[in-house]
């Protein structure tokens, strides 16, 4: 009988976890910049979902993207996704940015 009577308790709990378990993570704030394999770089600027790349010439405005493995954010034609201090960017008319990480902007 007492099982019963805690079971409302504990659904409602266990719906509660599970509503915050399906909000979105909050994404990176700042600046990043990026040195790729082949001497090219870019930034990166986050403001909650959304990230503006700076590369070569252009600016590129994307929204954050599901992922399962570190961040990712795309439009229509451009990706840029990160992995720890690893990065990459596609869809640019000079790209693919490959092999990229991180760097301090001062060096």
């Amino acid at each position: 009988m007492r099982l019963w009577k805690a079971l409302p308790r504990c659904c409602a709990a266990t719906g509660a976890l599970l509503s915050l378990a399906c909000m979105p993570l909050a994404g990176p704030e700042g600046t990043r910049f990026f040195r790729c394999e082949d001497g090219r770089t870019f930034s990166v600027t986050f403001v909650g979902d959304k990230a503006q790349v700076r590369a070569g010439s252009q600016i590129y405005d994307l929204r954050r993207r599901k992922s399962s493995v570190g961040i990712r954010y795309g439009s229509n034609t451009v990706a840029f996704a990160q992995d720890g201090s690893d990065a990459f960017l596609v869809g640019t008319p000079d790209g693919p940015y490959r092999g990229c990480r991180a760097v301090d902007p001062r060096i």
